[in-house]
C-alpha cells in the first residue's frame, strides 16, 4: 500500500526548515559525489590509486619503525572481481602480510565527513579548518587501523576479520561522529555568543 502523498508532505513540512535545508543539501551533495565518482573519477583512478599508494607507504613506514629487524617490501596488485580494485601487498621478509585495496584508503570516509560539514551553515574559515583537521585525523586513524590489522595478521590472530569489519569500522565512525558533534557544538556556541 502506497503512503498518501499529502501525509508525506505534511511530515516534510513539520520538519524544521534548517533540517530540511541540510537534508536536501546532503542528498544533493551525495548524489553529485556518487555520480562523479562512478562515472568519471573511479574509471580514471584519479584519487584511489595515489591515496592507496600513500596509505600503503605510510603503513609500511610505520611497520618498519615498529619492527626494524623485518624487511618490509610492497608490490602493486589488481584484484579482478565484480569491481576492479587496485591495491598494494605489503610483505615482511618476503611473506605476504596485508593487501591494502582501494576501499581501505578511506576516500569514502573523507568525502562523507567533508560533505556533512559542507552542508551545515558556518563561515568558510572555520569550515575549512574542521575539514582539514578532521580529514587529517581520519587519515592518521586509518593508517593506525591498517598497522594494527597488519600486526594482528603477522601474529596469526583469530580476531583479524572481526577487527577489520566491525571493531575498526566502529572506531572510525565514532571518531567521525565526534568530529561532527564538535563542529555542530562549536557552531551553536558561536551563534549564541
Amino acid at each position: 500500500m502506497m503512503p498518501n502523498i499529502s501525509i508525506l508532505k505534511k511530515y516534510w513540512q513539520d520538519i524544521p526548515s534548517a533540517v530540511r535545508s541540510f537534508l536536501l543539501k546532503a542528498l544533493l551533495c551525495f548524489l553529485i559525489w556518487k555520480l562523479a565518482y562512478h562515472l568519471y573519477i573511479k574509471p580514471h583512478r584519479f584519487f584511489d590509486v595515489p591515496l592507496t599508494q600513500q596509505t600503503a607507504t605510510n603503513v609500511q613506514q610505520m611497520l618498519q619503525l615498529i619492527y626494524p629487524k623485518i624487511h618490509f617490501t610492497s608490490t602493486e596488485v589488481v584484484v579482478r572481481s565484480s569491481a576492479d580494485f587496485y591495491g598494494i601487498t605489503i610483505r615482511g621478509d618476503a611473506k605476504r602480510i596485508i593487501t591494502i585495496l582501494d576501499p581501505c584508503n578511506a576516500l569514502e570516509l573523507y568525502i562523507l565527513y567533508m560533505l556533512f560539514i559542507i552542508c551545515l551553515p558556518s563561515n568558510w574559515k572555520r569550515m575549512l579548518l574542521f575539514i582539514g583537521l578532521g580529514t587529517l585525523g581520519i587519515y592518521v586513524l586509518n593508517i593506525a587501523r591498517c598497522v594494527v590489522l597488519t600486526i594482528l595478521n603477522m601474529n596469526g590472530s583469530l580476531y583479524v576479520d572481526f577487527a577489520h569489519h566491525y571493531l575498526f569500522a566502529m572506531v572510525v565512525y565514532i571518531a567521525i561522529f565526534a568530529g561532527w558533534a564538535l563542529y555542530i557544538n562549536k557552531s551553536m556556541n558561536n551563534e549564541t555568543e
